[in-house]
């Protein structure tokens, strides 16, 4: 007769083990196999990984921010601006340092895309070699079916890039040193790459550090030539505002025809009681005539020759004439001075008009120029800027050949696959006698048609109600 199992939950007896370990015992070999196969799968895969040596170097940077304060600049005199955080400094390195442009010279440069064919050392070190390279084809092949439906051929340069690019990271511990790691299969060459990469993150900090510097110089480049052919434009439109009117210097020429019109305009008031003058005279003349004419005509000829002598009459037809050649002169010269004065008061007149835009065309030139002068300071300031670094960078060190590969750690491996093989084992085991699934080894299992040894009880197939009570508990 075979004894009914205890019930979940029920007592059991002095000395036993509960039904939660007692189970485990009974089924101690499914989780001792299942455990062991899953570590052992473990190991095995670490062998078909490469082998990863890591190298690094040591990179110091230390930022540096410029204040500046400029003339009419309403600015905080207390503290500097803020630094960016550690943190986001590293992030852009790594970012920088793992862009196309930088990785794809390290791997044309160590010939990263090449494989290499040639497999030295025993005979068993070389099939495991080529072992393990024909399943990481294999195996790529079968991922590349699974993703796109083919089999994509990858480009070899392409595929070097991202490989790097897992292998490469930046450390920051909140400090100005900057560790760059570096993992490859071989120590040689990972030392290689981290001294590379180092040279490469270096050179490019300092260029991001100048590159502000060269591009305020080029931006100062041009606003300079604008300033020196709005300077040229405005030399050119004062000299031909001179050349139009015909002056060296705009006050001199004031100055000059001022003095010339006052000296003309006495001149013509001079000019003016000479003309006076002369008429009196030329009516005097031609009175006397006249009166001499009208004695002659109402006289007799005896007393015309007795009393008026011809010679009178010669001197004052002469005197009429010398005066009217006088009087004409006097008038021509007193048109041609008034001519001249209207003249020069016309060209005076002009010249505030030039004045004016003479003073506005040497104000704007005078602006353009104090402009180029601090345009030319500020090109030689980011000349400067451009030529040194304001921030320190520094390698370090140089990077050793590793001596030890960092992965695959083995012992983490198998330790955390034989962790995770006892929790499903023993999820397993409480999941399959939930079901009422009864799992046998062979060395408890009883023959078919045999009975069970003596002192053993022989399993049956427990009632419904007691199946159900062990589920329910």
């Amino acid at each position: 007769m075979t004894s009914p199992e205890p019930m979940s939950g029920a007592r059991t007896a002095p000395g036993e083990p509960p039904d939660y370990l007692r189970l485990l015992i009974e089924q101690r070999w499914f989780v001792i196999v299942f455990v062991l196969s899953a570590s052992l799968t473990a190991l095995g895969l670490t062998y078909l990984f490469a082998e990863k040596y890591e190298s690094y170097t040591a990179i110091s940077y230390r930022v540096q921010e410029v204040t500046r304060f400029k003339p009419q600049q309403n600015e905080a005199m207390g503290s500097p601006a803020p630094q960016a955080p550690f943190k986001v400094i590293s992030q852009t390195l790594q970012e920088v340092l793992k862009s196309d442009v930088i990785l794809l010279d390290v791997v044309k440069e160590q010939r990263l895309d090449e494989k290499s064919t040639v497999y030295e050392g025993p005979w068993y070190v070389v099939w495991y070699r080529k072992t393990k390279d024909w399943l990481r084809e294999v195996a790529g092949e079968a991922w590349s079916l699974l993703k796109f439906g083919r089999i994509v051929e990858q480009d070899p340069t392409r595929s070097a890039v991202e490989e790097l690019r897992k292998n490469v990271k930046i450390v920051n511990r909140d400090s100005y040193i900057f560790h760059l790691y570096v993992r490859d299969r071989y120590p040689d060459r990972a030392a290689r790459i981290a001294d590379q990469l180092g040279r490469v993150l270096a050179k490019w900090l300092l260029e991001y550090d100048r590159d502000p510097g060269r591009a305020r110089a080029g931006q100062l480049d041009v606003l300079i030539e604008q300033r020196l052919r709005e300077m040229q434009q405005r030399r050119q439109e004062i000299e031909k505002l001179l050349n139009d009117n015909q002056v060296a210097s705009v006050p001199l020429e004031t100055e000059r025809l001022t003095e010339s019109v006052a000296a003309l305009r006495l001149e013509e008031s001079r000019l003016g009681g000479d003309i006076a003058r002369a008429q009196e005279r030329l009516a005097s003349v031609q009175a006397k005539l006249r009166v001499k004419q009208n004695i002659l005509a109402d006289g007799s000829s005896a007393v015309s020759a007795e009393h008026i002598p011809p010679e009178d009459f010669k001197k004052l037809a002469s005197q009429l004439v010398f005066d009217g050649v006088e009087l004409k002169s006097l008038l021509a010269k007193q048109a041609a001075l008034r001519e001249s004065i209207e003249k020069y008061s016309a060209r005076l007149a002009r010249l505030p008009g030039v004045q004016n835009r003479m003073d506005t065309l040497k104000l704007s030139l005078a602006a353009l120029e104090h402009e180029f002068r601090l345009l030319n300071d500020g090109v030689q300031e980011a000349a400067v800027r451009a030529t040194s670094s304001v921030s320190e960078v520094r390698v370090l060190n140089p990077a050793v050949v590793p001596a030890s590969p960092a992965a695959p750690i083995k012992v983490y491996h198998v330790a955390l696959a034989g962790g995770l093989g006892l929790l499903v084992a023993i999820g397993l085991v409480y999941l399959l006698d939930f079901l009422g699934i009864r799992m046998f080894f062979a060395s408890r299992r009883p023959s078919m048609g045999q009975p069970a040894p003596a002192g053993q009880a022989t399993e049956t197939t427990p009632p419904a109600d007691q199946g159900k009570d062990r589920r329910d508990g």
